[in-house]
């Protein structure tokens, strides 16, 4: 079906794009692309924030779902910092099946069950 992306600019990001969609079922999503925040404004809550405004202004338009594919790989993370989705996307309600097709097997290995 159709999507639109959108390149949203605000001086706390690096680079944050969304494609806003209508699946094949007919309903409509939003799928987080990008979202790289500044490094000097890592960890103080913002991306949380903008997130939780993002799921309660889509649940109030009427969209079915948000979707992203989490960045980062853990042991580049650990030793370096650096994108962190694997971390942080669960941690802000996404579920994602250890055995999904195209999990990274680094970040599977490092988890413990």
């Amino acid at each position: 079906m159709g999507r639109l992306e959108v390149d949203i600019r605000h001086p706390l990001v690096e680079e944050w794009t969304r494609f806003i969609g209508v699946d094949q079922d007919g309903e409509k999503y939003i799928k987080n692309n990008v979202f790289i925040m500044e490094d000097a404004h890592k960890g103080g809550g913002f991306g949380t924030r903008a997130f939780a405004s993002q799921v309660r202004h889509a649940a109030e338009n009427g969209f079915s779902y948000i979707k992203t594919n989490p960045g980062g790989r853990l042991d580049v993370i650990l030793q370096y910092g650096g994108m962190n989705g694997y971390y942080t996307w669960p941690r802000l309600g996404y579920d994602l099946e250890l055995d999904a097709p195209g999990f990274p097997d680094s970040v599977r290995a490092s988890i413990k069950r």
